[in-house]
């Protein structure tokens, strides 16, 4: 229960994060802004409340409560305690007062709403709000609302006392002027973090290794909604009560039991889920305190824990022996209720998921409540907890007890309508009384509804038939009335033969005649083994015209099957068309070709064989549990009750065409035989070897005009890919009934996808051949296709009744799991030859008022939808278990089926030894689409969780199915060996750098080594915090994972794959190899010296024009000069740059503007390294500077010709044995700042390389070029959706640069001035002003610059530049170099506040990402004018931060890598940036102006603004 080593004061100034502490603050790093863990605390008085004597009894409270003044920073990896010693919390009042009354309750609802939902910054606090609201008078008297938010992180419900008794006291005290009498506290939160960190938790972490090994990873409640992919916070709370008194029958259980009414509660919540969900394995997590020390008592702080509660609730266990194991199990968990939530996951190798919380889904909780008002001062009332439309987990059940039980559940609206959440509420209502009643009762007789409310339940009486034969009604009497009516109206086809209803009519009487003289008489059984062409349907009606009942047998079925079906149901007849015969067996075989002259000389009049309706039809044999088949026999009822109800809802009549897609030994082809006989339709037979390929069948659907087509899912699938690949309009198809298996809503999405839709209506039937064929059905339409969301059958068909019932036959409210039970008059007769079995599956219906009434227990089970309809969910016996989950397969093969690669798949559990459960994948591929295991398993894991991910993925040819057309999973092969994905354990080694990277931050962060990536993060030993890490390494690399990616992704690959730099991604193409841009004809005129050409980027090209319209060179001429200090030897140097020259184009390359079809830049094959070494060593120190600053104004003033290669160079002047000037000279067409930066980091590192090893060799190539940018940039050029968003933003934006007319430049002013001013710590000012305004650094830093444009026009509106990087998001695209930069007007009203706007240009640079290589010159003719006079960059040249410890240094007195001398004009009347020095929180302001444009006070004032607004904005709250 605790540890009782010393807890003294500390008195520091920063703590470590209690583990409790350690769970929610990595909670709010997954999903930042989340106001899930706000506690809304309410007071409402009925009288005014003093608001100077409230601040300061708050005052007193958060003086006395470390935790009230504490923020949290992350400090070398790890989140930290910041312990204030002020923090102040001004209480905001809202008066409402002048407001009419009516409308004061809503205006104080939404202030206190306002309150509850904003969220919290952890890293700026504080971390409670207060707000005091008054309202009242109008000849009433005054009220007040005192609304106190707090985070969970400081705060819980013992707090929430501690809280209310030290307000009420500190207010009085406040009031009399006296000193408020409060207990002392000896410690503090802080203080009670680092001892609990200190304290041991191996034998607490190896009781819960014990308790919960092998428990379910989720247990909860069904929904109304499929889980997303990723859980949101977004929910509600339900508020319930119950009877008087029942708070003290819980209490007097509970004594008897030696229990608590919590256990006793507990249980009743347990049962609860248990009955919603059929499991008896369930993990229920529930709150508890951790305040185990006497000097917590009296502290405010998070001390609340939340321990996974495992309990097993098999139906045949009472309630008094749950109530028994609850009190037992949570007694022992008390024991080690210390262990955190959290660690107690990472200890029991918890599965994390994106959509899910890990471990406990469920959370019930017990609360006492005093009912006691509290005063303030004259006023008085109670206290509330406000929801705040959030949720922490699926659902939240609480009681409360204050002498009465009443309580709440907090539940996600992602999964549950509050409908839903109320009837779940009776029926724990329900569940409890009974359990009060009778204690010994079993869980599973317990029942969910009082009797009184089972008549809503109870299914509506069934509406039969009406046929003019009335009893006499025979199915080939409904077949000759239609002969009557049409004899010449076709009738039947194979593709090879037709006929009319009479020439089947006369070929039916002459079998019929044939078969009564080999002695069948009404009430036998005859077997049919015949192949499908017309000779099976005439033998069916043969068969029913003698008065005996068909057996029909598949050809495919092995010989044991067919001898055992023939032997079971005692035939007197067996006819076939087989050359070799059907089975041996003690029946007379009739040859249809052997005996094909005695048949035809038969009599053509209808036989004499009188029959009734409840004469037995046929008899289909399907698959027992037992393995030995069952054949069910159907009468003649049946099938007119079955095709009366279709006939009503479906329209058929004699114009349809019908297919018999079906082997008629599968019931399905009864309803597709008779949807065409008995209503004067045709019946097309389709041969086996049509049915099993997709592209004849779809062929023979439009040549026979099919109007009515009944499929199996799986076969469906099949038919849609084929249409999918080769469309061809099937005009007359209007019905397409789907049934046999369930149907899954990608197989519908897909359907209604389809480029050449037939005008059909999908209807998805359920039925069971004991049901005759068909008994639900559900239909959908173009129009409702999306509401196909999960396995809707709908609801049963007229001649039919259904119920959901529990184990004991009682009814079950909506949204309960139950088992579907049919009732009717068209159910089977039962069992050949199994009375016991048929008793024990159609019972007699309690609920009917037909005295003898049936129904047939399906074992399917359903939910009733509330909305109406049926959901199917599977057989009751359809879960399987791997690795404890529980897992139903149909749910993963419903997902995989989504991926648009996957044509038909299945999902089965493959043991390769005993023990070793994996699911396993198989599928075919979709037409143009090859499915990729990698790519499915990462599909999979974006709805799935982990576990539920096959192992493997085998891509087959065709899936093997049964001769029902439904998937053989038996005829499945072994998992292909060469299509498995690599399995946990067999290491697979980094294949890219970034693989290699995050591996390398995986080792540093868990301390392992020999990662492979398919190794699991989790399993390795990582946590949430470990996750952090991980996350925030990846960062400072350049890469961006999110947590929520993460947490999806949990291997090396996986986490690769997702891993984004920061500027994001886009589709960018891949050129294939050189001259892939250019045109043959170009390409001949190229020199043979030219390894590369593409044309050039809309940027250089304005450069170029820029440069022919100035006449001068020097217009995009770029000098940079550094002071470098250490050892430096000039070949060496030479030689870094020769290799950096072949390492990247650019530096090799040249534009030509005029040779070609369009200007092209020019790669060379080899070029000389432009480097001049000058020694100046034995020169005056004022002699040195002045031969480089010569030196540095010939570069300035010379510029280079395009067309002449290469475009840069350098300058290196010898200072003294230890210092050089290093000077690089560069047309801004071929190297952007941070390919500048690039360069120069990586010519220092390979000189210094060079120095320690000579031999040392020089590092590839990158793998993206900037040829690959040129590319991506003409894509996005002719993107109408680039183009479209641009269009939006820019319409009427004018770009013009206007000073106010006090800034006016004067006469005479010209030139380009560039000041520099070091701002220390901007780094740090930035990040408080984007927390503060809820934006990046970047877009603070931006708003500034706009608000000081603002400034100097006198406008309410400002125009400016953005640089953006266009950089390549791909493997090597950060070290490829060139000019991948791009400006982007932006416009925005700057008349506000600035954390906003910096918040709103946050949006908009996230929006705009995709779109951000339209070029300039493209974007300029979208706007009111094409000037753009200023222009922002945000600059942090990371790559010079790997300078910072080597041998070579550069020296400057501004940044730690500025240069000492620089030249880069700008065309823009304003140009500025913010750099960041890499190293440190340091940067600069740079402020370039054309003082034709802009003068110099205007660029002072803009400067002086710029800072002025950044300071307000980081001291903002």
């Amino acid at each position: 229960m605790g540890n009782y080593h010393a807890l003294t004061r500390l008195r520091a100034d920063r703590a470590p994060l209690s583990g409790l502490q350690r769970g929610l603050w990595f909670l709010d790093q997954l999903t930042p802004g989340s106001a899930a863990y706000n506690i809304p605390w309410v007071l409402d008085l009925d009288g005014p409340v003093e608001l100077t004597a409230l601040q300061q009894a708050l005052d007193v409270i958060l003086a006395r409560h470390e935790a009230l003044r504490t923020t949290f920073a992350v400090e070398q990896d790890e989140p930290c305690q910041l312990l204030h010693t002020e923090l102040p919390v001004p209480i905001a009042l809202t008066d409402l007062r002048a407001l009419p009354t009516a409308q004061q309750a809503a205006a104080a609802d939404a202030a206190v709403a306002q309150d509850a939902g904003e969220p919290f910054s952890l890293t700026e606090g504080p971390l409670l709000r207060v707000r005091l609201i008054r309202h009242g008078t109008d000849g009433q008297q005054e009220r007040s609302t005192i609304v106190a938010v707090f985070h969970h992180i400081v705060w819980d419900e013992w707090s929430m006392g501690l809280f209310e008794r030290e307000l009420t006291e500190c207010y009085d005290a406040a009031l009399t002027g006296r000193t408020p009498k409060l207990p002392e506290l000896p410690v503090q939160y802080p203080d009670y973090s680092a001892w609990e960190r200190g304290t041991p938790r191996e034998g607490d972490l190896a009781y819960w290794r014990r308790q919960l090994r092998g428990a379910p990873a989720v247990t909860t409640l069904p929904g109304d909604r499929v889980r997303p992919a990723h859980a949101s916070a977004h929910g509600d709370t339900y508020h319930y009560e119950l009877a008087p008194g029942t708070a003290a029958r819980v209490r007097e259980l509970a004594r008897s039991l030696g229990a608590t009414p919590f256990t006793v509660l507990l249980a009743a919540f347990a049962t609860l889920v248990h009955r919603y969900t059929r499991e008896q394995d369930l993990v229920i997590g529930t709150p508890v305190s951790t305040r185990s020390r006497p000097e917590l008592d009296h502290l405010i702080g998070y001390f609340v824990n939340v321990l996974p509660l495992r309990l097993r609730t098999e139906p045949s266990t009472t309630f008094r022996d749950l109530v028994e194991q609850a009190r037992d199990t949570s007694f022992d968990a008390y024991g080690h209720q210390d262990t955190p939530l959290d660690s107690i996951v990472n200890e029991v190798g918890g599965e994390r998921s994106g959509n899910h919380p890990p471990l406990v889904q469920l959370l019930f909780g017990a609360h006492t409540q005093d009912p006691a008002e509290l005063r303030l001062g004259g006023a008085g009332g109670r206290s509330r907890v406000q929801p705040n439309g959030t949720t922490k987990l699926d659902l939240t059940w609480s009681t409360y007890d204050d002498g009465e039980l009443h309580g709440e559940v907090e539940f996600s609206t992602d999964l549950f309508d509050l409908a839903t959440i109320a009837r779940m509420a009776c029926a724990w209502r329900e569940l409890l009384t009974q359990a009060l009643d009778s204690p010994d009762t079993p869980l599973g007789v317990l029942g969910l509804l009082p009797a009184a409310e089972w008549p809503a339940l109870l299914p509506r009486p069934a509406e039969p038939a009406a046929d003019e034969y009335g009893e006499a009604f025979s199915l080939h009497r409904g077949f000759e009335r239609q002969v009557d009516r049409d004899p010449t109206a076709p009738a039947l086809t194979d593709g090879r033969h037709a006929l009319s209803y009479a020439e089947l009519e006369v070929r039916a009487n002459r079998l019929a005649h044939h078969l009564r003289e080999a002695g069948v008489r009404r009430g036998d059984r005859v077997g049919l083994y015949l192949d499908r062409t017309v000779e099976a349907v005439v033998a069916i009606l043969a068969v029913l015209k003698t008065g005996a009942a068909y057996v029909p047998v598949d050809l495919t079925a092995p010989s044991e099957r067919v001898a055992f079906a023939f032997a079971d149901a005692q035939v007197r007849v067996v006819v076939t068309d087989q050359p070799q015969g059907a089975a041996e067996g003690p029946w007379r075989t009739v040859h249809l070709h052997r005996e094909a002259a005695a048949i035809a000389h038969r009599s053509a009049h209808r036989p004499e064989a009188p029959t009734t309706a409840e004469d037995v039809a046929y008899v289909i044999f399907t698959s027992g549990s037992t393995g030995r088949p069952k054949g069910v026999q159907i009468a003649h009822r049946s099938v007119n009750e079955l095709m009366a109800a279709t006939t009503r809802q479906l329209g058929i009549g004699p114009g349809d065409v019908a297919t018999m897609f079906h082997s008629y030994a599968f019931d399905v082809s009864v309803w597709e035989l008779w949807s065409a006989l008995l209503h004067g339709g045709k019946l097309v037979v389709v041969p086996y070897l049509t049915c099993r390929s997709p592209e004849e069948f779809a062929a023979l659907l439009a040549r026979e005009r099919v109007t009515l087509l009944s499929q199996t899912p799986s076969a469906f699938r099949q038919l849609t890919t084929e249409l999918d690949e080769r469309p061809r309009p099937l005009p007359d198809l209007r019905r397409v009934l789907l049934a046999g298996e369930a149907l899954d809503p990608p197989a519908v999405r897909r359907w209604f996808e389809l480029a050449q839709l037939p005008p059909a209506v999908l209807c998805n039937l359920y039925g069971t051949t004991e049901t005759t064929v068909h008994a639900t059905a559900h239909e959908v339409g173009a129009d409702s296709a999306g509401e196909f969301d999960r396995s809707r059958v709908g609801s049963v068909l007229p001649h039919l009744t259904q119920v959901v019932l529990d184990d004991r036959l009682r009814p079950v409210p909506l949204g309960v799991p139950g088992e579907l039970f049919i009732g009717g008059e068209a159910l089977a007769h039962g069992y050949l030859n199994r009375p016991g079995l048929t008793a024990q599956r159609f019972l007699a219906d309690p609920f009917s008022p037909v005295p003898g009434a049936r129904m047939y227990r399906t074992g399917d089970l359903v939910r009733q939808l509330p909305g109406g309809g049926l959901e199917y969910l599977g057989r009751r016996d359809g879960q399987v278990k791997v690795r404890g989950y529980r897992i139903e397969l149909g749910e993963i093969e419903s997902a995989l089926a989504a991926h648009p690669s996957v044509a038909t798949c299945a999902v089965t559990v493959h043991e390769p030894a005993p023990g070793d459960r994996r699911l396993a994948a198989y599928l075919t591929a979709a037409p143009q689409a090859p499915a990729q295991p990698a790519e499915l398993q990462r599909h999979l894991r974006t709805t799935l969780p982990d576990y539920m991910v096959p192992a493997s993925f085998t891509v087959l040819a065709a899936l093997p199915l049964t001769t029902n057309g439904k998937i053989d999973r038996a005829a499945l092969p072994e998992p292909s060996a060469d299509l498995v994905i690599h399995a946990e354990g067999e290491r697979v080694p980094p294949s890219s750098e970034l693989e290699a990277l995050v591996a390398k931050v995986w080792s540093q962060v868990l301390d392992v080594s020999e990662l492979g990536v398919h190794d699991n993060f989790f399993h390795l030993g990582g946590d949430s915090l470990r996750a952090v890490r991980v996350s925030s390494a990846l960062r400072a690399a350049g890469w961006s994972v999110r947590l929520q990616d993460f947490f999806g992704e949990p291997t090396v690959a996986a986490l690769a794959r997702v891993a984004t730099p920061d500027l994001g991604s886009t589709e960018e193409p891949s050129l294939k190899g050189p001259f892939t841009l250019i045109t043959a004809a170009d390409r001949a005129l190229l020199p043979a010296t030219v390894v590369d050409a593409y044309p050039t980027a809309t940027m250089q090209l304005a450069m170029a024009y820029h440069m022919e319209l100035s006449g001068s060179t020097d217009s995009y001429h770029n000098v940079n000069s550094y002071l470098v200090t250490g050892e430096f030897d000039p070949v060496l140097f030479e030689r870094a740059v020769a290799d950096a020259m072949e390492r990247h184009p650019v530096l090799r390359t040249s534009i030509d503007l005029m040779s070609f079809s369009e200007p092209l830049q020019l790669v060379h094959r080899t070029l000389a390294p432009p480097v001049h070494v000058t020694d100046l060593r034995q020169l005056p120190e004022p002699a040195r500077q002045a031969a480089v600053r010569a030196d540095f104004e010939r570069l300035r003033t010379t510029g280079f010709p395009l067309a002449s290669a290469p475009l840069f160079a350098i300058r290196v002047h010898l200072l003294d044995d230890q210092a050089v000037q290093l000077t690089i000279a560069e047309h801004h067409a071929i190297l952007d700042g941070w390919s500048f930066t690039s360069l120069l980091s990586e010519l220092l590192r390979r000189h210094a390389e060079l120095i320690a090893d000579p031999d040392r060799p020089p590092l590839a190539a990158p793998k993206s070029g900037f040829g690959e940018f040129v590319a991506t940039e003409r894509a996005a050029a002719a993107d109408q959706d680039a183009l479209s968003f641009w269009r939006g933003r820019l319409a009427g934006v004018d770009g013009a640069l206007r000073p106010r007319g006090d800034l006016a430049p004067a006469a005479g002013e010209s030139g380009v001035r560039s000041t520099e001013r070091l701002v220390p710590g901007i780094g740090a000012l930035l990040r408080l002003a984007a927390a503060n305004g809820g934006g990046t650094p970047k877009s603070a830093a931006f708003a500034a610059h706009l608000v000081a444009l603002g400034r100097i026009t006198g406008s309410a509106r400002a125009t400016t530049g953005l640089s953006v990087n266009g950089r390549l998001a791909r493997e090597g695209g950060t070290e490829a170099l060139g000019l991948f930069l791009n400006t982007v007007p932006v416009s925005a009203a700057v008349d506000g506040d600035p954390g906003a706007l910096a918040r709103w240009l946050h949006e908009q640079e996230t929006a705009m990402l995709p779109y951000r290589r339209v070029p300039f010159a493209t974007l300029a003719r979208l706007m009111a004018g094409t000037a753009l006079d200023s222009n922002f960059g945000f600059l942090r040249f990371h790559a010079l931060g790997r300078l910072a410890e080597g041998a070579t240094r550069i020296v400057s007195d501004s940044l730690r890598f500025e240069p000492t001398m620089r030249h880069e004009p700008t065309n823009f009347a304003l140009s500025a940036a913010v750099v960041l020095d890499p190293t440190s929180d340091d940067g600069l302001l740079m402020v370039d102006h054309d003082r034709a444009r802009l003068p110099e006070r205007a660029a002072a004032e803009y400067a002086a603004v710029y800072l002025a607004v950044l300071d307000a904005m980081s001291a903002r709250g």
